[in-house]
């Protein structure tokens, strides 16, 4: 928590002014790492969106290939052979797609199941920490100089700041009670804060597997439309219906390849920033940029 530093320790009125900007600037701090985590569960959903209609993409492909199937099977043996041999290759693409939208979704179902647990958990601790804060803060308005030199100090989402307050000398000259209550609500904000980062930590792999799955499901989609390119070429030579058939096969096939195409960087990009915004968390940074997400 960013609070102006002096010099000397603050007294009198001087105190009061710590205790004001410490608890705002804590508060605010709190508010934006917990809307972050939100925002994160987002991402995680509108990737998780992206995936399924892609999976609905691939099924119109598989249509259309096992349409291909059947007109090629309608066409002389000496014309139709190439045209059938390709259109059973196209029907098969599809399939091979399924296992990596399947992958694709279940890693995006673990990071939103991990940063959904992350807001809940966030919630709690921007009460825990409102609290630890309070308790600080009422020390500070009591001139307890090392409270007010504790708290100007304090960064609320690095655990290792939390650690230093447990171990704190202030803790040792405090009443039984309120060091009690102090320790009590540090280890609670400790505990959860870990918790937070251990979950946010685990997501990031999930993001990389994801994006490997959509560079899969990627190079199947070429292989796809350089063999509905085949297509029209192997029937452009066919006569009447034959041709216009094989015409709407191959420009069908390129018509899904691009909607997946288009689809593909709509999630990398989801996932380039779901991957910085995952990273600046697990460190336990916030900054103004995401303060209105």
């Amino acid at each position: 928590m960013e609070v102006p530093s002096c010099k000397q320790i603050p007294t009198g009125s001087q105190a009061s002014v710590v205790v004001a900007l410490s608890g705002e600037a804590g508060s605010t701090v709190i508010a934006q790492y917990q809307l972050m985590i939100t925002r994160m569960f987002g991402i995680a959903v509108d990737i998780l969106n992206v995936a399924r209609s892609l999976d609905s993409m691939a099924f119109e492909m598989q249509l259309l290939a096992r349409n291909g199937v059947v007109q090629a099977a309608k066409v002389p043996a000496g014309e139709g052979k190439a045209l059938l041999a390709l259109a059973g290759i196209l029907s098969s693409y599809p399939g091979t797609i399924t296992p990596e939208v399947e992958g694709l979704g279940l890693q995006c179902k673990t990071i939103a199941k991990q940063t959904a647990e992350c807001t809940n958990l966030a919630r709690r601790y921007y009460q825990h920490s409102k609290c630890l804060l309070t308790v600080l803060n009422r020390q500070v308005a009591q001139g307890n100089e090392l409270f007010i030199a504790e708290l100007a100090a304090l960064q609320l989402t690095h655990p290792s700041d939390l650690e230093r307050v447990l171990e704190s000398q202030m803790l040792e000259g405090a009443d039984p009670l309120l060091r009690e209550n102090l320790l009590y609500l540090g280890r609670k904000c400790l505990e959860t804060l870990r918790r937070i980062q251990e979950l946010l930590e685990r997501s990031l792999p999930c993001l990389t597997l994801a994006e490997d799955s959509v560079g899969s499901i990627k190079r199947i989609g070429e292989t796809a439309r350089y063999l509905g390119l085949c297509v029209g070429i192997e029937a452009a030579h066919l006569p009447g219906q034959g041709k216009t058939h094989f015409a709407n096969l191959a420009n069908g096939i390129t018509a899904t390849v691009d909607g997946l195409n288009q689809k593909f960087q709509v999630i990398r990009d989801t996932i380039s920033s779901g991957r910085e915004l995952l990273t600046q968390l697990a460190k336990g940074e916030v900054d103004e940029e995401h303060s209105h997400l």
